[in-house]
């Protein structure tokens, strides 16, 4: 493994036979979806570090399967369907239960759990406690996004 400094602070990582095409060039990290980096070359034409490393295959995405844009190693970069990349964000920083698809219904008073599968929202129950709904909604993980899960807790 080796590390790749940025102009704007920090490093990406990258394996070591990747190490002489990507050092050729300057890196910066750019914000993309919410809280994670992506790397970007300064130069024109801008391309993304896991590009450069994998090129491009027609109609699938690069998904860094840790959740890490700074983490350009071979092992943690996967194709993906664009569906299958969406699957596999962060939990979103206005989430307040800590637990991505659970939310508490003021007016229900019940603990809510719903997934987004081929762009359309499934409701998974409504719950007393939030064990309850944070299970449920770990089996939907496993059951509709399988290796592509992201459990965030």
């Amino acid at each position: 493994m080796v590390e790749i400094p940025l102009t704007n602070g920090g490093v990406a990582l990258v394996d070591d036979q990747d190490a002489d095409l990507v050092s050729q060039f300057n890196w910066h990290k750019a914000k993309k979806h919410g809280q994670s980096y992506y790397v970007i070359r300064n130069q024109h034409p801008q391309v993304s570090m896991h590009i450069a490393i994998l090129g491009k295959l027609n109609g699938y995405e690069i998904d860094h399967e840790d959740g890490d844009g700074l983490n350009n190693q071979r092992s943690n970069l996967r194709w993906s369907t664009h569906q299958q990349n969406m699957c596999n964000l962060p939990l979103n920083s206005k989430n307040r239960s800590g637990i991505k698809g659970v939310y508490w219904n003021k007016r229900k008073l019940r603990w809510i759990a719903r997934i987004k599968v081929s762009g359309r929202n499934i409701f998974l129950g409504s719950f007393r406690f939030s064990e309850d709904a944070e299970k449920a909604r770990l089996e939907a993980e496993m059951k509709y996004h399988g290796e592509f899960a992201r459990i965030c807790l």
